[in-house]
């Protein structure tokens, strides 16, 4: 299996009359990151799923360019944290708006965008999402 996937737009479960851009998901638990990528895909965005930090990190020098990242940061390998703190480090990327989604409590301390305690709401994740997006 490639490091990062890209889903497919499903246009047959909400049509769009144009996409609405990439967001990228980086999430260790495969049922979080399907379901995640699921509700996005189903509201028009290309989804691109990466397993931790390491394969999204791989993904946007490939040539990704997403509108949102989705960050879990407690994951093998490489941790959001580590992550967060690369791409931040980015000239070409360090303004990239940031979800990060954890049940680490304290996330006031993160460089992130937008954050949201796990469990969360599904209205609650495609909320941030649209309003990383402008589209709120």
């Amino acid at each position: 299996m490639p490091p990062f996937r890209i889903a497919p737009v499903e246009l047959e479960r909400k049509p769009r009359l144009e996409q609405r851009g990439v967001i990228l998901v980086v999430e260790d638990d495969e049922d979080i990151r399907s379901l995640l990528a699921e509700s996005l895909t189903s509201s028009g965005y290309s989804v691109v799923e990466a397993r931790d930090g390491l394969d999204a990190l791989k993904a946007l020098e490939a040539g990704v360019v997403p509108r949102v990242v989705v960050l879990d940061l407690m994951m093998p390998r490489m941790n959001g944290w580590v992550f967060l703190e690369r791409l931040r480090a980015d000239p070409e990327r360090a303004d990239l708006p940031v979800l990060v989604t954890s049940a680490f409590t304290d996330l006031r301390s993160i460089d992130a965008s937008a954050y949201l305690a796990k469990p969360f709401r599904m209205d609650e994740f495609d909320r941030a999402i649209a309003e990383l997006c402008g589209q709120a």
